[in-house]
């Protein structure tokens, strides 16, 4: 893998800043977001995955200004395509560890927003603290970031683990 593809890579699963618990927050428009994208991570539903994930225009109006600083000479349209591959990577490997249990979203720990623009916010890759229907809980994370547009919340990307990254 290229140096240029390595750092593509890292890129596109987004925007994964350490979270510190202090700093931790929940919102209930976050957690209503997260609790869909379990569901459908759970039952592997492509069409609900892609419909509470930012599309092409978001992602070139929002994300892609933040992304584009560390790459000379590639296009929103070009990285597209890479953006959408790699998470690709994470909703498999999600639905792989949730499929067949039914999970409740007990917490959603974010940090305070690490972009904000004129009526919007892009948000790292929060923690979810997630309970199986025998009390086992899990925290992970299972999305790159969020967009948060006046006051409505969409997926950036699906995360995808250091183990994975390594893999590819």
């Amino acid at each position: 893998m290229t140096k240029f593809t390595m750092f593509a890579f890292l890129i596109a699963v987004g925007f994964s800043g350490s979270l510190h618990p202090s700093m931790a927050q929940s919102n209930g428009a976050v957690e209503e977001v997260i609790r869909q994208a379990v569901s459908a991570l759970a039952a592997n539903d492509q069409p609900a995955l892609d419909k509470l994930t930012i599309d092409q225009s978001e992602f070139k109006k929002y994300v892609w200004p933040g992304l584009a600083t560390g790459m000379t000479g590639v296009s929103a349209d070009k990285y597209y395509p890479t953006f959408q591959k790699v998470s690709q990577v994470g909703i498999a490997e999600a639905s792989t560890m949730l499929a067949g249990k039914k999970w409740q979203v007990v917490k959603v720990a974010t940090e305070p927003a690490q972009k904000r623009g004129k009526g919007y916010q892009l948000f790292s890759a929060p923690l979810i603290t997630l309970r199986d229907e025998s009390g086992q809980e899990k925290t992970m994370r299972l999305v790159g970031g969020l967009l948060e547009r006046e006051g409505a919340y969409k997926l950036t990307s699906y995360y995808v683990s250091p183990s994975q990254r390594a893999s590819r």
